[in-house]
């Protein structure tokens, strides 16, 4: 296959690759069919914990098996995935949704990396690498504000058949990597190592004050953020959006996450300062959105995802300053594991269930408020013996 057929079925791929209608109102699909707040912060607690046990095995079984095929079933797992969730009206059967998503999700997550590197390398083609995955990540932004945007206007004549498009128009995704060719592995997905990357990653964090800072904000601040995100649609519908105006507001959102992430480097050098205030600001959002219930919190709500897009960019910046080149991958490796298993999302369904929807914000509120205390503690020191930047 010619580089030029490889890189446009490849974006192709990636545009597919989150074409997901139901996404705009997948919670509120799930309270339709009878499940309830906490049932829904049990799914999606078991869905990251299912993504960090398979992580390891799926990304072994890529470097020794075929990535071509692994990609293939990646996008035939995500379509059975909303095929099942078109006729699912219990827990269990949303369960088995999210364990074929999230068998979707591993078999692509570094394989796909690792093949697009091998398939360029084959023809000395590899330091355009960057550049292609970049132009594929676009993509695949763009693909996810179009369908979310058109999944609520889809979701208002049928949930069912939100989910059955979903899962149609994933299938692509299989389509066109079937065409393919098969290559040898030249570089290996790392996911064997992933564990050791952990251990490394708690040694290297606990020995420097800057990157434990780092690492608090991802656990107090970022993963209270992140995990909330997951239940925009429900508070978008609380306010009184019809589902279709949610999938238009989701689809501005995504366009103003992707400017911020794209803009955020220009600020770099007020990154700590930013990073700092982000959490107040948070905090201030948050107490206000459980408070006043106004189609106006509907923007407020939003510029939290804004926000997390915009100082992720910036605290990966900081993190690059701490640690050796060598060191990035365990570093990130703990972030991962601090954004997908602390159970905010758990927490939140369980509040929002038992006392209320607001309520539930309150209380998160409080963890992220948590962060400026720590700070007293750490200080603002740098240690020069840790620090390289």
């Amino acid at each position: 296959m010619k580089l030029s057929t490889f890189v446009k079925t490849f974006y192709i791929s990636r545009f597919f690759f989150d074409f997901i209608f139901v996404y705009a109102v997948e919670k509120l699909l799930m309270l339709n069919r009878g499940l309830n707040l906490f049932q829904i912060g049990i799914l999606l607690f078991l869905w990251s914990v299912m993504t960090i046990v398979l992580e390891v095995p799926t990304g072994a079984l890529a470097d020794r098996w075929s990535r071509r095929k692994m990609l293939i079933l990646s996008g035939l797992f995500f379509s059975w995935c909303y095929l099942v969730w078109s006729f699912s009206y219990s827990f269990w059967f949303f369960l088995l949704g999210f364990l074929l998503r999230t068998l979707g999700g591993t078999f692509a997550s570094g394989t796909l990396q690792a093949y697009v590197f091998d398939f360029l390398k084959t023809g000395s083609k590899e330091e355009q690498f960057e550049k292609i995955w970049g132009k594929g990540n676009a993509f695949r932004t763009l693909g996810i504000g179009l369908a979310v945007g058109l999944g609520g206007f889809i979701s208002e004549v049928s949930f069912s058949l939100t989910a059955l498009l979903s899962s149609l128009a994933v299938l692509v995704v299989s389509l066109t990597v079937f065409f393919w060719p098969e290559l040898k592995p030249v570089k290996s997905t790392e996911e064997t190592k992933y564990w050791q990357f952990i251990k490394d990653a708690g040694k290297t964090v606990w020995c420097n004050k800057n990157l434990l800072q780092l690492t608090l904000y991802t656990a107090l601040v970022l993963a209270v953020l992140g995990s909330l995100e997951e239940y925009n649609d429900v508070y978008l519908n609380f306010l009184g959006f019809s589902r279709s105006a949610i999938g238009l507001i989701f689809s501005a959102a995504c366009v103003l996450q992707s400017i911020a992430s794209s803009m955020a480097y220009k600020f770099k050098q007020f990154s700590r300062m930013i990073l700092n205030g982000s959490a107040v600001v948070a905090v201030m959002v948050l107490l206000a959105v459980s408070l006043f219930k106004t189609p106006l919190m509907a923007i407020a709500i939003l510029s939290l995802g804004v926000i997390l897009e915009f100082v992720s960019v910036l605290k990966e910046g900081l993190v690059q300053k701490e640690i050796k080149s060598y060191q990035r991958a365990t570093v990130s490796s703990v972030n991962e594991l601090l954004m997908n298993l602390l159970p905010y999302q758990l927490l939140f369904g369980f509040l929002a269930n038992k006392q209320s929807l607001l309520l539930g914000y309150r209380y998160l509120a409080l963890f992220v408020l948590f962060y400026p205390f720590f700070l007293l503690f750490l200080g603002r020191s740098r240690d020069p013996e840790t620090s390289s930047g």
